[in-house]
C-alpha cells in the first residue's frame, strides 16, 4: 500500500491494492522544511473529526457546478499543529472522481484518501492544521477545494467540491486592531473603547492593564457584554494637540504571561481644522521662485448640546462664516509671514495655499514628520470667529 505522499511521480506495479492519495502543500515560511514529510508522521497536538454530506447534484449545478459545504470543528489551541479528519459522503448514484486537492492559506496540508468519492459512499479527507498564534477574529476560516475530474465524470457541469473549514481558537489574547486614532473634543470627556479577543482561561476582569505615554494614569477597566470584551478608557482633551500625541495600552494575563499591546494616537478636535495634519512644501516647477503647500480648512458645525452655552454660541457664529470666504487667513514660520491664497469649496470647506520664497529655504529646511519642532502657525479671522492652530510640515527639495 502506498503512503500518503508522492515524492516523485512514477508508476508502480504491485499485486496489492493501491490507495491513491492526492496531496498539495500550501507553502508557509514556517513549514517549508516539512513539505516532504509524510502527513501521518507529524507530531500532532490535537485531533478533530467531522462528517459532512454533499448537497444534491441539482444544487451544485445551480451554484456554478460547485458542491459547497461548511464544516465546523471543535475549538483548536492557538499556535498548535494537529489533524482534522473529515468524512465526505456522496449522496449521488455516480462516483465523483477527484483530480486535485488545494488548500487555502492557514498552513494546511490536505490529503484525500482515495482518488474518488464513491457513489452512495464516503471518503476521508485528512487535513494537517497549523492554527494561528494570533487572530483578531478569534476564529479560523479556510477552504479546501477538491477539483472534480471532468474527463471521468458523467455530468460535465460539475466542477469542484468546496469544504469551508471553520474552527474557534483557544488560548488567544490580542487586540482587534494594533492602532487607533481618535479626536478629542474640548468640551467633554471621551470614552475610548478598545475591543480585544480573549479565549484564555483567565477571566477578562482579572487581566492586567498598563498604559504609557499620554494614556499614563488614565482610568480604565475591562467590560464584557454579549461575549464581547473591551477596555474602556476615559480621556480628557487637555493633553491632546493638533500635532497629535500617542500612548500605548498593554494587556497581560498574569497566569500564562500572554500579552498584547496597541497604540492610541490622540488629536485635539478643534472647531476649525487644517488638513492634512502635515503639510508638504514643494516647487510647482523647476524654475519656481516659491515653495508651495496646499491644504483645506474646515469650519465644523457641532450641535449645541456638545458643550457649554458659550460653546453653543461660538458654534452659531461659526455657522455664519461658512457662507462667505473667511475675512483673513494668516500663516507664519518662525515669525515669517507666508503668502496665502484662499478659495471656498463649499459652505464648510476652504482650499488654502501657502507659499514661501526659495531663498528662505533654510528657514523651513529640516522640518520632517519625525522632527516636528519646525511647524506652521496659522489663524483664521472672521466676524465672530478667531481660530488658530499649528501644523507640521515637510520639504520636498527635489
Amino acid at each position: 500500500m502506498m503512503n500518503g505522499t508522492f515524492p516523485t511521480f512514477r508508476r508502480q506495479i504491485c499485486v496489492t491494492f493501491h490507495v491513491f492519495a492526492f496531496t498539495i502543500w500550501l507553502s508557509c515560511s514556517q513549514a517549508e522544511n516539512a513539505a516532504d514529510e509524510p502527513l501521518r508522521s507529524k507530531k500532532i497536538a490535537f485531533e478533530r473529526d467531522a462528517t459532512t454530506e454533499l448537497p444534491s447534484k441539482a444544487g451544485a449545478i445551480e451554484f456554478g457546478g460547485t458542491y459547497a459545504v461548511r464544516v465546523e470543528l471543535d475549538k483548536v489551541p492557538a499556535g498548535a499543529e494537529g489533524v482534522a479528519r473529515i468524512r465526505i459522503k456522496n449522496p449521488e448514484s455516480f462516483d465523483l472522481p477527484i483530480r486535485e486537492v488545494t488548500a487555502s492559506c492557514g498552513c494546511t496540508r490536505a490529503e484525500l484518501m482515495n482518488d474518488r468519492i464513491p457513489a452512495m459512499g464516503e471518503t476521508e479527507l485528512v487535513i494537517q492544521i497549523r492554527s494561528p498564534a494570533a487572530s483578531t477574529a478569534g476564529v479560523f476560516m479556510g477552504r479546501i477545494s477538491l477539483e472534480i475530474d471532468g474527463e471521468r465524470v458523467d455530468h460535465k457541469q460539475l466542477k469542484r467540491i468546496d469544504i469551508n473549514l471553520h474552527y474557534p481558537i483557544s488560548g488567544l489574547l490580542c487586540f482587534r486592531s494594533p492602532l487607533v486614532t481618535i479626536n478629542l473634543v474640548d468640551t467633554k470627556p471621551y470614552r475610548l473603547e478598545l475591543p480585544f479577543v480573549s479565549s484564555i482561561d483567565t477571566h477578562p476582569n482579572k487581566l492586567l492593564l498598563e498604559t504609557t505615554g499620554i494614556l499614563e494614569g488614565v482610568p480604565g477597566h475591562v467590560e464584557t457584554t454579549s461575549g464581547e470584551n473591551r477596555i474602556v478608557l476615559i480621556l480628557d482633551s487637555k493633553e491632546a494637540t493638533n500635532l497629535g500625541t500617542h500612548g500605548r495600552v498593554l494587556l497581560r494575563d498574569p497566569v500564562s504571561g500572554k500579552a498584547d499591546e496597541m497604540t492610541v494616537v490622540v488629536y485635539k478636535n478643534e472647531l476649525v481644522t487644517l488638513s492634512p495634519r502635515t503639510l508638504r512644501f514643494a516647487k510647482t516647477a523647476p524654475d519656481s521662485t516659491d515653495y508651495v503647500a496646499h491644504g483645506v480648512i474646515r469650519v465644523k458645525k457641532v450641535s449645541a448640546d456638545a458643550g457649554s452655552d458659550s460653546t453653543a454660541t461660538q458654534t452659531e457664529e461659526l455657522a455664519t462664516v461658512t457662507n462667505n470666504i473667511p475675512t483673513q487667513v494668516d500663516a507664519y514660520i518662525d515669525q515669517q509671514k507666508l503668502k496665502m491664497k484662499v478659495q471656498p469649496i463649499n459652505k464648510h470647506f476652504f482650499r488654502v495655499q501657502f507659499a514661501v520664497p526659495v531663498i528662505d529655504l533654510e528657514t523651513i529646511e529640516g522640518g520632517t514628520e519625525v522632527d516636528r519642532l519646525k511647524s506652521i502657525q496659522w489663524r483664521l479671522i472672521s466676524p465672530g470667529v478667531h481660530a488658530s492652530g499649528t501644523s507640521a510640515f515637510t520639504v520636498d527639495a527635489s
